[in-house]
């Protein structure tokens, strides 16, 4: 998995067990309780600051799902209290490298032994009814993003640099007319995500979702040893960009988990033991191209 983040820009994987058809409460009882209260943004109305927000429960949503004059909304993200991406309880997903060094180096410098891993910051689930859709974004912190459908059609839309262009590493956030970006800059590239399908998006990544039909997704944020340069260039644009890209304002949870992984790197590249190396696939600096994750790791440890 990290050595294909090292080459392709998005990855798509499909399990295709549960059955498609429309969203029930059972699948919506996933997110959390269905009497809290959540935040629900209604894309048909436009407000000076995007879209009208107010607030419901997902029963009252799940109520007035097949009414005709439903209207496309989208329930902000309900952090969650478990991994939904885990198969086995403490697993570590091959692309999350943050995971397993918050794990490996709990109760060394500045990572404390007794906190947990901050669940309800990392992965989250939301439901959108057909028509919703999202502003263009990219993930804050640097970090990659995953999403899985667990009902409905999602389509993914994502930014990629036209041939000749600027890189994906250039200042993306330059190239934006307004809300929309430089069609002589990029190619908008759609992936249309169905019931079971994973989205594997890497770190400075801009993308819009738009609801084909109501849907319930889980998403989550990573960090990738692989994917570090991506990381880097993420947090400039971020820095330099501001909110106008960057929707992810949770710069705590960003900075605990790059101390981590920090970390974690300091430890195996000045011990004897690597112990760490053997067990987990981290880059091996013989090369330019891992060079440059090497420089990468050096330019994270500044704004931690």
């Amino acid at each position: 998995m990290q050595h294909l983040l090292k080459t392709k820009h998005v990855l798509v994987g499909r399990d295709r067990t549960e059955s498609e058809g429309p969203i029930s409460l059972r699948t919506v009882r996933q997110l959390g309780s269905l009497e809290a209260p959540v935040t629900v943004v209604d894309s048909s109305i436009e407000t000076e600051d995007g879209h009208a927000l107010r607030s419901s429960t997902l029963v009252d949503l799940m109520s007035n799902l097949n009414k005709k004059d439903a209207k496309p909304v989208r329930v902000l993200p309900i952090g969650l209290l478990y991994d939904p991406f885990q198969s086995v309880p403490g697993e570590c997903q091959p692309y999350a490298s943050e995971q397993w060094a918050w794990e490996e180096v709990k109760g060394n410098s500045y990572c404390e032994f007794n906190r947990a891993y901050p669940l309800p910051q990392m992965r989250w689930g939301t439901v959108s009814t057909c028509g919703a859709y999202e502003p263009w974004k990219m993930a804050g912190g640097g970090r990659g993003t995953v999403v899985q459908v667990d009902k409905g059609t999602l389509l993914c839309f994502m930014l990629v640099p036209i041939k000749g262009g600027p890189s994906v590493h250039d200042r993306a956030f330059l190239y934006f007319d307004g809300d929309e970006p430089d069609p002589d800059t990029f190619d908008v590239e759609l992936v249309c995500l169905r019931t079971g399908d994973q989205l594997l998006m890497r770190p400075n990544q801009v993308y819009r979702l738009i609801t084909a039909e109501d849907t319930v997704s889980r998403a989550g944020h990573y960090y990738a040893t692989a994917a570090l340069a991506d990381t880097v260039a993420g947090l400039y644009h971020e820095f330099v960009g501001g909110w106008s890209i960057s929707k992810d304002d949770d710069h705590e949870t960003s900075i605990a988990m790059l101390t981590h992984l920090i970390t974690l790197y300091h430890r195996n590249l000045t011990q004897t033991a690597k112990r760490a190396l053997r067990e987990y696939p981290f880059p091996q600096h013989s090369d330019d191209a891992n060079r440059l994750h090497k420089l990468s790791v050096t330019w994270i440890m500044f704004p931690t």
